[in-house]
């Protein structure tokens, strides 16, 4: 009986594509059917007996299809279909396609139009492969099946073990099809292939169709030591349903000069590999970055990236050379993660991208580590970073306009968020936990409102030397056992409003002399013992319209004088001078001059 796949409940989108497919195949069937046992010996030469039925069906113009019957069958050479309308169909995972040794040919099936007269109607479904290949290292011309230059390839319901480089390559290629692929641990080596599918343009944009591939990827579950998929050079591909096992060396999902890639409902299972890379060509004398790509509804778990096989150092997602790139309901398993990287890493090169509803879990740096400017994050959470370096934290971030938005941050090694972005904005936020301090705003002309901030052995809120022109608006901290406010004196002109929850020193009770603090807002001098004497901080240090209260306490016994820092004036005067019970009210213009109101 032939053995085929149980239909299982995939997403609707998966299904719909799947069913389209089989469909498809029952369609071409209507075709001529070709019978390898009628064109030559099958159990003593079935290369030639299945090639002589793909040969016979080529030649009619409108095609036909292979059946090839269960059995295992070990080619001497390569299967080659060059013309247009061929299908090459088994009888389910009992159809074995197989290359015994090198010497038997480069791949087990090879697809070739040419460039101006790609192949169309082409079909390779309901059969399994194997190669010759194991663990040791990778050929990079040898695949399982090989498709280049065609039209409208379709792949499916086919399973593949012990391929020597790619289960699966289509190059130069557009509108594939590649539906109900597993790619399995093999009889030879630990895995199915360096690589599960590629879909790829090796003519680098050179060739009639660019970069162009508007291919579709469904439901291919692969267990490879490097990439479940990969796409390079290749633009407008749609990737759903992958569940990747392996990739103990490299990312599980890896693009290339890629554009408008859009992966959905994954599940990347890596034996120590990292989850997802996605980065530039530069092979092409001028560079080729990614862009405008897009990750839905992911899980992600086992990456290590302490290993003498691994390529390179290992982030959970790596974006470098990706502008626009988003990644949306994604959860990043991190929480057995070495080395010095973080959970998830946007370059420099890769401004706007965005994160939405992403969760990370222990990363050994960083939660997220933000390098690229315009990038925003909406209700992210990070739990457990292990980075306790100064500027680690749960999110961490150098580009200029940062939003961060409704996202969470707990019980990390470091600070809870690290931010040097000028115009940068951190809103709506909540951090728990942290052993550093729990918002750090290090740059210029931040807006930091509304946040929770709670439980640090540090800072609630913490303002670096650079950090002038801050807004603190409406924020609330509590029990943080460094206190829940601090500006450094270097930190010009800071707008800290009363709705702020938490500051220790909204209402100072002094009986010395004293500088008044950027967050001394109301300082009630007791001078019953002695003169005391209270000094402003410099009219430029604060923002334009920033009021300061000082009372010499009812009762006092002596006066308190209020003085100018440097040249500044108080309505033209050096100095003001209370006797007890008297308020004094000033506002900064913001230069050089306290006014009385």
């Amino acid at each position: 009986m032939a053995s085929g796949k149980v239909f299982p409940n995939y997403p609707a989108a998966i299904a719909s594509t799947l069913v389209e497919g089989w469909l498809e195949e029952a369609a071409q069937r209507i075709r001529p059917e070709f019978d390898p046992r009628v064109y030559g010996d099958l159990d003593g030469d079935p290369h030639a007996a299945i090639q002589a039925a793909i040969d016979a069906a080529s030649e009619r113009p409108t095609g036909g299809c292979v059946v090839v019957p269960s059995g295992r069958f070990p080619l001497s050479n390569t299967l080659s279909i060059t013309a247009s309308n061929v299908s090459l169909v088994g009888q389910g995972s009992s159809t074995v396609l197989a290359l015994d040794s090198p010497a038997a040919g480069k791949h087990i099936v090879s697809v070739t139009g040419t460039s101006n007269a790609p192949l169309t109607g082409v079909r390779v479904s309901n059969l399994r492969i194997q190669g010759h290949g194991d663990d040791s290292g990778a050929t990079a011309d040898r695949h399982g099946i090989y498709v280049r230059w065609s039209d409208g390839m379709k792949l499916s319901r086919l399973w593949a073990s012990d391929c020597t480089f790619c289960a699966i390559r289509v190059d130069d290629s557009e509108h594939a099809v590649i539906t109900d692929i597993t790619v399995e641990a093999g009889t030879r080596g630990a895995t199915g292939g360096w690589y599960g599918v590629q879909v790829a343009n090796f003519t680098k944009g050179q060739g009639p169709r660019g970069y162009s591939g508007h291919h579709v990827l469904a439901a291919v579950n692969a267990h490879v030591p490097e990439h479940a998929v990969s796409v390079y050079l290749c633009d407008d591909v749609t990737v759903t349903g992958l569940v990747s096992t392996g990739a103990q060396n490299d990312y599980a999902v890896n693009w290339t000069g890629a554009r408008r890639v859009i992966m959905s409902d994954f599940t990347l299972s890596t034996a120590g590999g990292g989850y997802i890379y996605v980065e530039r060509d530069d092979t092409l004398g001028t560079l080729r970055e990614s862009a405008d790509c897009s990750f839905m509804g992911g899980q992600c778990r086992g990456l290590v990236t302490a290993s003498a096989v691994q390529v390179r150092d290992l982030h959970g997602v790596y974006l470098t050379n990706a502008p626009d790139t988003s990644l949306t309901n994604v959860t990043l398993d991190c929480s057995t993660q070495t080395g010095t990287t973080h959970g998830v890493e946007i370059a420099s090169t890769s401004p706007r991208s965005r994160l939405t509803d992403v969760r990370v879990v222990g990363p050994v740096k960083s939660g997220v580590r933000v390098s690229a400017d315009d990038v925003s994050l909406t209700r992210v959470t990070v739990s457990g970073a292990r980075g306790n370096g100064a500027t680690n934290g749960g999110i961490e971030a150098s580009g200029a306009r940062l939003a961060v938005a409704g996202c969470r941050v707990d019980a990390g090694a470091g600070n809870g968020i690290y931010a040097a972005s000028q115009y940068g904005s951190i809103i709506d936020n909540f951090v728990t936990g942290c052993a550093i301090d729990g918002v750090v705003a290090a740059s210029a002309d931040m807006t930091v409102a509304r946040n929770h901030s709670t439980g640090h052995t540090g800072v609630g809120f913490r303002s670096g030397a650079s950090a002038a022109r801050l807004r603190l608006l409406g924020n609330l901290a509590q029990t943080n056992t460094g206190g829940n406010f601090s500006l450094h004196a270097s930190a010009t002109q800071p707008s800290v409003d009363r709705f702020n929850k938490g500051l220790t020193n909204d209402v100072q009770a002094r009986s010395s002399s004293f500088t008044v603090g950027l967050l001394d807002l109301v300082n009630v001098v007791d001078a019953s013992a002695a003169a005391r004497t209270v000094t402003l901080p410099a009219a430029s240090a604060v923002p334009n319209g920033k009021q300061y209260i000082v009372k010499n306490k009812a009762g006092s016994a002596n006066d308190v004088t209020v003085q100018r820092a440097g040249t500044d004036t108080i309505d033209g005067a050096t100095s003001k001078t209370l006797t007890a019970g008297q308020i004094l009210r000033l506002v900064s213009d913001g230069t050089s001059l306290w006014n009385e109101v």
